[in-house]
């Protein structure tokens, strides 16, 4: 299995033209959300298009089920994330992710092959980084269920990413948190937008890890920032179940579609 490891400086150079886009597109796109229909064509700039969902409360990790998708990208400089993280947002360092990414290009985390990779990296608590450390998809992957596992036990932080084909395994330990305070999932496109770009996904068994238990719990509510009355169009990111006891954490869809009806509703497999 290729690892490749690149530096703090990629980690910090994303962050940066993110949070300078998000600014300006959060307002926009929650007034497109409203509209009775919508189309875009154009997510390209600095802040590209995003959405994201997060919970708040002390836990030491988490875990979800959702689909590895594999979008097409049309610029030549550009780029798709699914991000999924457990940090400390009152803190403001540690913090650790895994996801998807996809760039062409630019590198942009992982190499700019024009393939999916499977990431993963660590912030630790005085704020430096472990650098990203990516794995190349198979096509064997693609389209099929893949489980995301983050938890810390003692001194360690693991992550666990099984596809249907490649699997990530990272470890690390020292210097790590012993608490975090938040999970978060972060979707983002920077390219133009054309048909059903990203096909619709569930994410289920949607938990919350406890060291002292060391068991995942599934979510039993709502999430703190971006419920269903508050989605943005591109990428869509909607409860189609919000998560409640008895329901294994609910079932949160994401898709990414040139045009949305009202209501903004995504098909799993299209």
């Amino acid at each position: 299995m290729r690892k490749v490891v690149f530096s703090v400086l990629m980690i910090v150079l994303l962050c940066t033209l993110t949070f300078l886009g998000s600014l300006g597109a959060q307002e926009a796109f929650a007034s497109s959300a409203r509209a009775a229909s919508a189309t875009i064509t154009n997510c390209v700039g600095s802040g590209g298009c995003f959405a994201k969902q997060y919970w708040n409360g002390n836990m030491q990790g988490m875990q979800v089920n959702t689909t590895v998708s594999d979008p097409g990208l049309v610029n030549s400089t550009s780029a798709w994330q699914r991000d999924f993280e457990v940090f400390d947002y009152i803190q403001g360092h540690a913090a650790v992710h895994a996801g998807f990414v996809k760039s062409r290009g630019v590198a942009v985390l992982c190499p700019a092959t024009n393939r999916v990779n499977f990431y993963t990296y660590v912030t630790y608590i005085d704020g430096t980084s472990s650098g990203v450390i990516c794995d190349l998809t198979s096509s064997g992957d693609i389209n099929h269920p893949v489980e995301i596992q983050i938890y810390q036990v003692g001194s360690s932080m693991t992550v666990n990413m099984i596809g249907a084909v490649t699997n990530l395994f990272q470890q690390w330990t020292g210097n790590i948190e012993t608490t975090y305070n938040r999970i978060q999932y972060y979707h983002y496109v920077n390219d133009q937008v054309t048909g059903h770009k990203m096909w619709g996904v569930s994410d289920v068994y949607n938990k919350w890890f406890s060291y002292p238990d060391q068991l995942f719990y599934p979510q039993t509510r709502n999430s703190d920032y971006g419920p269903a009355f508050n989605k943005y169009p591109w990428p869509l990111m909607y409860w189609r179940d919000v998560p409640a006891p008895g329901n294994n954490g609910g079932r949160l869809e994401n898709c990414i579609y040139e045009t949305v009806g009202s209501p903004a509703t995504c098909t799993d497999g299209s």
